[in-house]
């Protein structure tokens, strides 16, 4: 065995298998980057590599039957073994060895320094710019670089079309994990796939993202296998920092995700610390099927329609089947059924046992699911709704304030945690505004401060903002409804009939569209065309609110024809059901007092606990109207003078709203209402004409169900009649429309 060995050293074959090895890698290497430059498929580099496998024992042979000498190649046992020409020769080819390996050594250097890996697939179709040249530039260095980014949706480059949403998913959980990181600020996903299809400068993308960076690629699906490119841009110049193609078996993907996501989180830091390695560990089924599903079902919620939330829930269940112990779907289902509370299609109260069982399945599979804790939060929010209760509330914010700690860029958590912050404006604007500025092009969430600007009166900003919606989400029932809301503040009823129209053409199952258009044709006069919308709704109301206000409605048109009694009782009878209300027992008492009982309406308003001494300090959001409603039933028995202190307070309370932007037609209405009490006639009747002015527009009949003061004003007269003109040129404006639009159709 020695003598065997001491003769392959001599004849130099362990010489020629240490450099074939070497070359070999090098080869390898060479190829890999010009074979990426070149387009060549894939299965080229696999056959170089069976070529020079399949050499190297031809090379192997080869040194042991030949010698290279100075006088050239010669058979071995031609030579004269006292010769020194194969010593020669072997140190000859140790040093070339010894050369190439220093190369070797260097290109590894070099790769982990730069990770300038250049794609071996270049086949995304979108020319951007800058970021498709071939030569990217060098990205500046920065000691503390800015950790923004936002994930576009890969681009489909499947035969198939179908495969669109696996393309969408995979996008997704890339940004889901990316998420997971500390100090990484990721764009939410509406925002960044507001761009899918678009063959927008990457540079402004990130300019309108406000990120730093931006990760896009594309994915190719044939049979069972996939091949994923991943690029990271630098958005300041353009220019690649990174980018990769995998190319493996369909169920590889998830490590693929988890592949992808390391490299761009090694790109941006300089040290990937353990603790965000199992952050970016997917936790994904390994079941391709399940996430198949539960990636459709996904899809298939972002609308929101009754329909394809339906289909959601159908997808998610499948998933369920397919790997019980998958924690996505289950978060999914239950967001999915809170949505159709919310929504006005099917009640917690049917779906809640189920709903409940998901959030905790999910929980306990993965207790840290930023989206099955903002699930949940959603939840009880939603049940808070059917029966308040204060720790619910509490529950609901400690899921959202979960979801955020796991997620920090889970835009729908800050979003929905917003609504339960109020009464505490300052808090809730600030949590709006952080979704806001996540996704800044998520319809849901541009629409909630579109209601916000609404609310607050600022025209300007609503404009902004449903300009942003039309935009956006130009064929979404809710963008119509905040526009019927923008053409209520510049006084436009006929715009805002049209867009309430449209908005329940596009989804009438949603109640909202259905009762404020029946609202607006009680404005109008048009009772019959009012209860006629009311009685043919798809389903009635099952929202507590919604009833409430559906009864109230109803109530106004009563009284509106002479039977405040029988407006009185009905109320009362379609409400009785309902979670305690401080809104309800005000309107009950409004009642009473349009029935001649102001006395009854007192007792009423003080048999709730909180309202029996009512005093300045309790006035808030909550406790207005009651109270409001308390001071016009004292001041009708003529004990205004003992109801002045509240009035005043109202009067203050609503003052700093007015007076601090602006406010809106029904809050310096409000204010009008106040200072008639107050016994302030001029001051409460320019009220009135600032409310016309800035759009308010209300039915004589109802105005006086819930402000008989105005009635004593010296101004009254000309006040209403000012108001019925005004009504009736939209009436007019509308109707020419709708005789215009009908021609058309024609």
């Amino acid at each position: 065995m020695k003598n065997l060995f001491a003769e392959l050293r001599r004849r130099n074959v362990v010489r020629v298998a240490a450099f074939y090895v070497v070359a070999s890698w090098l080869i390898l290497q060479v190829a890999d980057v010009l074979f990426g430059l070149l387009s060549v498929p894939d299965w080229s580099l696999r056959f170089v590599l069976g070529l020079l496998l399949l050499g190297f024992p031809v090379a192997l042979i080869f040194s042991w039957v030949y010698e290279i000498t100075p006088d050239g190649l010669k058979r071995e046992r031609d030579l004269d073994r006292s010769d020194t020409a194969s010593r020669a020769s072997g140190k000859k080819l140790d040093a070339v060895t010894i050369a190439l390996l220093v190369v070797t050594i260097g290109l590894l250097g070099w790769d982990r320094l730069t990770r300038e890996t250049v794609s071996r697939d270049v086949t995304h179709a979108d020319q951007r710019g800058p970021a498709d040249a071939t030569e990217s530039a060098p990205a500046p260095s920065k000691t503390q670089p800015d950790l923004s980014i936002a994930v576009l949706p890969f681009a489909n480059m499947s035969d198939d079309a179908s495969n669109e949403y696996f393309s969408d998913g995979l996008s997704e959980e890339l940004l889901n994990l990316l998420a997971q990181v500390p100090d990484f600020r990721v764009a939410g996903r509406t925002s960044s796939f507001a761009f899918k299809g678009k063959n927008e400068d990457l540079r402004s993308i990130g300019e309108k993202l406000s990120v730093a960076h931006i990760l896009e690629g594309s994915v190719r699906r044939q049979g069972d296998r996939i091949r994923v490119t991943a690029q990271l841009i630098s958005a300041e110049d353009g220019y690649h920092l990174w980018s990769e193609t995998y190319d493996d078996e369909l169920e590889d993907v998830f490590a693929i995700q988890d592949a992808i996501a390391r490299s761009v989180v090694e790109e941006l830091k300089t040290t990937l610390l353990p603790a965000e390695r199992e952050a970016i560990a997917s936790s994904a089924t390994q079941d391709v099927e399940a996430y198949r599903h539960y990636l459709k079902g996904r899809a298939h919620a972002r609308t929101r329609t009754p329909e394809s939330l339906e289909q959601a829930l159908a997808e998610f269940q499948q998933a369920t089947l397919i790997d019980p112990d998958f924690a996505p779907p289950y978060a999914g289902m239950a967001a999915a059924y809170a949505l159709m509370d919310n929504y006005g299609y099917r009640s917690l109260v049917d779906t809640g046992p189920v709903a409940e069982r998901a959030i905790e399945r999910a929980l306990a599979l993965d207790p840290t699911a930023s989206d099955a804790w903002a699930a949940k939060g959603l939840y009880l929010s939603q049940r808070d709704d059917l029966q308040p209760d204060k720790a619910n509330r509490a529950a609901a914010q400690e899921a959202f304030r979960k979801a955020l700690e796991f997620n920090p860029s889970n835009a729908h958590a800050y979003l929905w945690l917003s609504t339960l912050l109020l009464p505490d404006d300052e808090a809730s604007r600030e949590a709006e505004n952080k979704a806001y500025e996540l996704d800044p092009l998520s319809p849901i969430i541009v629409h909630r401060q579109a209601v916000t600007a609404l609310g607050r009166g600022l025209k300007d900003e609503a404009r902004a903002r449903v300009e942003e919606l039309k935009t956006e989400a130009p064929e979404w029932f809710l963008t119509y409804m905040r526009e019927a809301d923008l053409a209520a503040l510049d006084g436009r009823g006929d715009r805002r009939a049209l867009a309430l129209e449209t908005a329940r053409s596009l989804n009438p199952d949603y109640w909202g569209s259905t009762l404020n258009l029946a609202n607006l044709y009680f404005d109008w006069g048009m009772n019959e065309r009012a209860l006629a919308l009311l009685d043919e709704a798809p389903s009635p109301p099952f929202q507590a609110e919604m009833v409430r206000n559906v009864a109230w409605l109803r109530a106004e048109m009563a009284v509106a024809g002479g039977e405040p009694a029988a407006a009185l009782a009905a109320y009362l009878k379609t409400t009785e059901d309902l979670p305690p209300d401080l809104n309800r027992v005000a309107e009950a008492a409004m009642l009473e007092i349009a029935a001649g009982d102001p006395a009854a309406a007192e007792r009423r308003i003080r048999g709730v606990p909180e309202l029996e001494n009512p005093t300045t300090a309790d006035l808030n959001g909550q406790t207005g109207f009651p109270v409001y409603a308390l001071s016009v039933a004292m001041h009708l028995q003529g004990r205004g003078q003992e109801a002045a202190p509240l009035v005043t307070g109202l009067e203050q309370l609503v003052a700093e709203q007015v007076d601090g932007n602006g406010g809106g037609a029904q809050m310096i209405m409000i204010r009008s209402w106040l200072l008639a009490l107050e016994g302030r006639q001029a001051e409460a009747a320019e009220y009135f004409r600032r409310a016309l002015d800035k759009g308010y527009r209300e039915n004589r009949s109802s105005l006086n169900l819930v402000a008989p003061q105005l009635r004593d004003l010296d101004e009254a007269d000309a006040l209403f009649d000012a108001m019925d003109a005004r009504i009736r040129e939209s009436v007019s404006r509308y109707e020419a429309q709708a005789g215009r639009e009908a021609r058309a159709a024609v």
